[in-house]
């Protein structure tokens, strides 16, 4: 599968919120499947020293809530962007394999990746 590529601009401290545009499918290409993890990670201005990642775990979710499932293989990550460095940030969309038939028996492959660009919030005079 080709990843898709996108970019968009937010203002900090609104929600972002980055969904995958393709179901995650089994090694047929066409089965469309529930990997065992899905992970969502980005960094700010290449900043290789401070990625953040997140992850869903089949059965269980995600614990911090970001990650969600949307549908069979369809999934999003929503996030308030106050809470991370303004910047260009580049992120990445991935899964695992699985142990069961019923799931993703691809390697781990990345889904999705783009770019957004987080400005700092307007600020006002007097």
């Amino acid at each position: 599968m080709t990843a898709t590529v996108t970019t968009n601009t937010y203002t900090q401290g609104t929600a972002v919120t980055i969904t995958t545009t393709n179901p995650i499918t089994a090694v047929d290409g066409t089965t469309i499947v529930d990997p065992d993890v899905v992970l969502f990670g980005f960094q700010v201005d290449g900043d290789s020293s401070q990625t953040y990642t997140f992850t869903y775990t089949y059965g269980t979710g995600d614990p911090t809530g970001t990650i969600v499932r949307t549908g069979l293989g369809l999934y999003q990550a929503t996030f308030d962007t106050s809470a991370y460095p303004t910047g260009v940030w580049v992120y990445s969309i991935a899964c695992e394999p699985s142990s069961s038939i019923n799931h993703d028996t691809t390697k781990t492959k990345i889904r999705e990746m783009g770019q957004l660009v987080v400005n700092p919030a307007p600020f006002a005079l007097g």
